[in-house]
């Protein structure tokens, strides 16, 4: 079957089926069928275009990794110095879990963690991408040889925003959380996630993310 304009706009059909339906339900909770009857598309046509499931999955985390880190080194590669940077960096996170909530979900928290072939493919994602990205280590002249430091280091900031979104996009779903969690904010339960988290608190959180992390190095540095 060659490929043609109708082709494509299947396929692209697919591809954002199994992204919502695997950020919402999980992997191994939804089936083909379903993929296929969301997209509105013949079930074959998942095997002709991605082989089946599987490999769908392996390409919606391919595609993540690469906005990922296309929208952090976009955000730094105008910055000088190490505050700049740092808040760079933390913009480029923000920036791109916010605009792509579902696919980030799926490439970095949602995806199944029984699956050997998941994990190889994320492991060569990492260090294909990672070289690329603003490296801070050497600015922040922390210790690269303790890998417990570095291993910290490296998770800071985007264990922290990726948590944030993963919470965030829960609200969707789940609106009473809200009321719990952010008991400070009146009339949550008319609120929607974008109304709670809008574009000013977004630009003190990656301030506030990116003095956290020179903070700690220095810490660090003197301990």
């Amino acid at each position: 079957m060659p490929k043609t304009p109708k082709g494509e706009l299947a396929r692209e059909r697919i591809f954002k089926a199994g992204v919502v339906l695997f950020a919402q339900k999980g992997y191994h909770a939804v089936g083909v069928r379903e993929i296929a009857a969301a997209a509105g598309v013949k079930l074959p046509m998942i095997s002709y275009y991605f082989g089946g499931k599987v490999e769908l999955l392996k390409e919606i985390i391919s595609m993540g990794f690469a906005r990922y880190y296309d929208s952090i080194n976009q955000a730094a590669a105008a910055a000088t110095g190490t505050e700049q940077r740092a808040l760079a960096v933390a913009k480029g996170m923000i920036r791109f879990f916010r605009e792509e909530p579902e696919l980030s979900l799926v490439s970095f928290t949602g995806f199944p963690v029984d699956m050997a072939e998941i994990h190889k493919l994320r492991t060569s994602l990492i260090k294909k991408h990672q070289p690329e990205s603003p490296y801070l280590f050497a600015e922040l002249k922390l210790n690269v040889a303790d890998s417990a430091m570095i291993h910290i280091f490296t998770e800071f900031m985007y264990a922290i925003v990726r948590n944030h979104f993963q919470y965030r996009y829960s609200l969707n779903f789940y609106p009473s959380a809200a009321q719990v969690l952010l008991p400070q904010k009146k009339n949550l339960n008319k609120k929607s996630a974008d109304q709670i988290f809008d574009d000013v608190f977004y630009e003190r959180y990656a301030e506030i993310v990116a003095k956290a992390l020179i903070l700690s190095a220095r810490g660090m540095k003197s301990a």
